[in-house]
């Protein structure tokens, strides 16, 4: 894998990651 690929992925994690959690936490406040 090279380092753009790498990169790339990591945004996508991150952008995931990001989402699942302020899903959790809207969910808490209900």
């Amino acid at each position: 894998m090279d380092g753009k690929g790498k990169a790339l992925d990591n945004v996508y994690g991150e952008r995931l990651w990001r989402s699942i959690k302020i899903r959790e936490h809207l969910y808490q406040m209900l």
